[in-house]
């Protein structure tokens, strides 16, 4: 679990509190806070939860053997290619 996300959740509940509050002393700035306090929280979980998603496919890509082995592959032929420059110019 990505960090962002427990921030973004942490800082949701706090904006909920934050507009609750400001409902039941009739502030209304504390509860615009509060709103967009809550409303941070919620793009910073998303956020967090892209980033989960992101690593679980690296991490899918990474261990599937079949997938790390041509590229290895590719690796290697590239590798193996001549520089542009040693290479015979073609009949002139």
């Amino acid at each position: 679990m990505d960090h962002d996300r427990i921030k973004g959740a942490v800082k949701e509940k706090v904006g909920q509190v934050k507009e609750a509050t400001g409902k039941v002393l009739g502030d209304e700035k504390l509860k615009r806070k509060g709103q967009a306090e809550e409303v941070a929280g919620k793009v910073q979980n998303v956020v967090g939860g892209v980033k989960d998603t992101l690593r679980e496919n690296r991490d899918k890509r990474q261990r599937n053997p079949v997938a790390r082995g041509a590229a290895i592959s590719r690796l290697f032929a590239a590798s193996r290619r001549r520089p542009w420059c040693w290479r015979r110019a073609g009949p002139d």
